[in-house]
């Protein structure tokens, strides 16, 4: 797992509004018909690539090393060990 931080999260969000929005828009026509499985499904896999395309840069963060070094690390990581051994 990756935990980043989007470039500009707002102008994501708007975007995924728009989509969404664009998509409802164009699925309440063919709904209305029956026999429009097929295109309401196309439309469905459309927003589904139009959000995967969404710009997903991630964000610089700020990581400062832990004062004490490797042997720090070692030592913590030991005792979280013992308190979750399944992991």
């Amino acid at each position: 797992m990756i935990l980043e931080r989007l470039v500009d999260e707002d102008v994501w969000r708007r975007q995924l509004r728009t989509l969404t929005d664009e998509h409802e828009r164009s699925a309440a026509a063919p709904a209305r018909r029956p026999g429009t499985e097929h295109q309401r499904r196309r439309l469905a896999q459309g927003l589904g690539t139009a959000l995967a395309d969404l710009p997903c840069e991630a964000a610089r963060t700020v990581a400062r090393p832990l004062p004490g070094g490797p042997a720090t690390w070692d030592d913590l990581a030991a005792r979280a060990m013992f308190e979750c051994p399944r992991d």
